[in-house]
């Protein structure tokens, strides 16, 4: 039988670090770095929704790398779906709203807290995973191939 992940409850986010996670995540897209005071709002609002690679089972596992970073990189975690990280408006609705998701980038810093934020404001049961994809591929994780097409699980 599969272990599920827990659905954990989330504290959700304030106006403030919405605000923030959406300008970090537009500033992606503009190729704008984000300010100090932005990305310190990301970490503090955030950093209770970390979770570690145990917390991965029975989780829909999203990679949100930066496009061209997901585009230039060999893998993906086994199992996980990409997803862009400037357009969660635009698929979060979309996410199984009884089902925990993790989400990842490359070292779990702004992109995938900033996403897990938004996820948690739109009723999404988010957490991002500690150390991205490079502490799990550093601990031994299973890593997989990423799919022809973006979104269809690895």
């Amino acid at each position: 039988m599969m272990k599920t992940a827990p659905i954990v409850p989330v504290p959700a986010p304030d106006a403030a670090a919405q605000h923030a996670a959406r300008a970090f995540l537009a500033g992606l897209d503009a190729g704008a770095a984000a300010g100090q005071p932005v990305l310190d709002t990301v970490n503090q609002a955030s950093e209770a929704l970390g979770a570690g690679p145990d917390d991965a089972a029975g989780a829909l596992l999203l990679d949100v790398r930066r496009r061209a970073v997901f585009d230039g990189a060999g893998g993906l975690i086994a199992g996980a779906q990409w997803r862009d990280p400037v357009a969660v408006a635009d698929w979060a609705g979309g996410l199984p709203a009884q089902r925990a998701v993790l989400v990842y980038c490359v070292h779990g810093h702004e992109v995938s807290r900033s996403v897990a934020l938004l996820l948690c404001a739109a009723g999404v049961p988010a957490r991002f995973l500690r150390g991205g994809i490079a502490a799990w591929s550093a601990a031994g994780r299973p890593l997989g191939a990423k799919p022809a097409q973006p979104g269809e699980a690895a």
